[in-house]
């Protein structure tokens, strides 16, 4: 959909060399997007949603906006966006939020709150007391509902970049010289550098053409800085994993070097952050129970390893803090 939305269905053609290479960055981020884009995606499993219920359009949800509603309609349930609808109570939990799909159909919805059949103080606004009833669930990212989407595209961008000078530095290692013509050599030239572009094993120039003229300025390219720059997009690649709590690959050549510390730090840091997201659908499919009845579950997809206790989820909202809560800016 990104593809055809920028070339309109059909490959760019007879682009200019500037035009060309702006193409090229652009389709470079986009390449590394949807590489950490779909990664994402797929980090969840879910099991037991409604048949009317899309896991894809959840996760999408979540990732783009933070958060997500099951709604309760006529004939079934609905996975749909969450936006903020204004109304908040003392923990900072939405009372009504929009919910929306992809053809627009966006509406207010009245969302369940934890312990509002025990009590009435967990709806109590401002304003009013809207009361017990509902028909949708809310289900975060995370606690903080920020959208991780933001990492896949800030990482995309860096590692769009260092790709695109990973290519330039191999250039300069094929051609490590600029050359300075006579205009009128222009076109002779440049037929022995496409030559040279297509990987011909034989190169011909034009007779009459004297290579005396051509000045060479040398550009004394380092051959180490491929190296280099290969090892940053590998570091920042896989800081991206650990952020998605996605086990990172040792770089091979480092990995001797490694302590085993430095290696399990890494990977309770990626443990963790996949937890702080794996909990927030958890408590999604404990509400569910407590307003639906349905029995819906969530996991780590591929056997990732699942440290969140179900049973502490209540006593873990308990626990929050109004700033975890996605205590909106406007609100105090």
């Amino acid at each position: 959909m990104w593809y055809d939305s920028v070339f309109c269905g059909a490959f760019p053609k007879n682009l200019s060399k500037k035009k060309w290479n702006a193409v090229e960055n652009m389709r470079e981020v986009q390449l590394r997007f949807f590489q950490l884009y779909n990664l994402a995606l797929r980090l969840f499993e879910w099991s037991g949603l409604p048949d009317t219920c899309s896991e894809r359009f959840l996760e999408m949800c979540l990732l783009s906006r933070g958060a997500a509603m099951m709604t309760k309609e006529e004939g079934g349930f609905l996975i749909k966006g969450a936006a903020p609808g204004g109304k908040i109570n003392t923990y900072g939990d939405y009372l009504e939020m929009y919910g929306w799909g992809l053809i627009g159909n966006s509406e207010k919805y009245k969302m369940f709150i934890p312990g509002s059949s025990d009590s009435r103080e967990v709806t109590k606004t401002f304003e009013q007391n809207l009361g017990p009833s509902f028909n949708a669930v809310l289900c975060r990212d995370s606690w903080s509902m920020f959208p991780y989407i933001e990492y896949i595209l800030s990482d995309a961008t860096r590692l769009a970049d260092i790709q695109r000078s990973i290519d330039v530095a191999a250039k300069n290692l094929k051609t490590p010289v600029i050359a300075g013509i006579p205009k009128t050599l222009y076109s002779s030239v440049q037929e022995i550098l496409d030559q040279r572009n297509d990987n011909a094993d034989t190169i011909f120039r034009a007779e009459g053409l004297d290579l005396d003229s051509v000045k060479l300025f040398d550009l004394k390219p380092n051959v180490e800085t491929p190296r280099a720059l290969r090892e940053l997009y590998e570091w920042v690649e896989n800081r991206n994993h650990t952020i998605f709590g996605v086990e990172t690959a040792t770089q091979t050549d480092k990995e001797e070097r490694l302590l085993v510390d430095e290696v399990n730090a890494t990977k309770g840091v990626a443990d963790l952050n996949v937890q702080i997201r794996l909990q927030a659908r958890k408590e999604f499919c404990k509400h569910l129970k407590d307003a639906f009845g349905l029995d819906v579950s969530v996991k780590l997809r591929n056997g990732g390893e699942d440290n969140v206790d179900t049973d502490e989820l209540a006593e873990a909202e308990n626990l929050r803090s109004d700033s975890d809560r996605g205590w909106p800016r406007d609100a105090v």
